[in-house]
């Protein structure tokens, strides 16, 4: 429950934006937007294995991403979108919540282990509408 208040707190006590000082020389370097959502993907997708909470994923993950939106030169909109995306992912049983009931209810017709090549897919699905998104988000302005 306390790491869902971090979206309070970090602003409140200038954290994201000592975050984004120290983050930015390396963001830096990231302006192609291709680039940065396959890195931000891939960051999240293996971010998840450790922040077993999607709630607190999305929360961390903004927290220090917004206040690097105008130096990354994309909308913190969009950022929220990949992060959103690419955080729903079940590669482990503990990852999703909301898998988790859907599968306890069709046990006897389906193993987790049947599913986790589904979760690698939407992995793949998920890069791939982003990267498709990317010239529609730029004709919107939002990069």
């Amino acid at each position: 429950g306390a790491i869902l208040n971090l979206g309070k707190c970090l602003p409140e006590l200038s954290i994201d934006a000592w975050l984004g000082t120290l983050l930015n020389p390396i963001v830096s370097n990231l302006s192609n937007p291709y680039l940065l959502t396959l890195v931000l993907t891939a960051i999240v997708i293996l971010a998840r294995f450790f922040v077993v909470s999607m709630n607190a994923c999305i929360i961390l993950f903004l927290a220090i991403l917004v206040p690097l939106s105008p130096t990354l030169g994309i909308s913190s909109w969009v950022l929220g979108m990949v992060v959103f995306s690419a955080m729903q992912t079940w590669h482990t049983t503990y990852q999703n919540f909301t898998f988790i009931p859907a599968l306890s209810m069709v046990t006897d017709r389906v193993r987790y282990r049947d599913t986790v090549k589904l979760s690698f897919a939407y992995s793949i699905y998920t890069l791939a509408g982003v990267l498709l998104s990317i010239p529609y988000w730029h004709a919107l302005g939002l990069l």
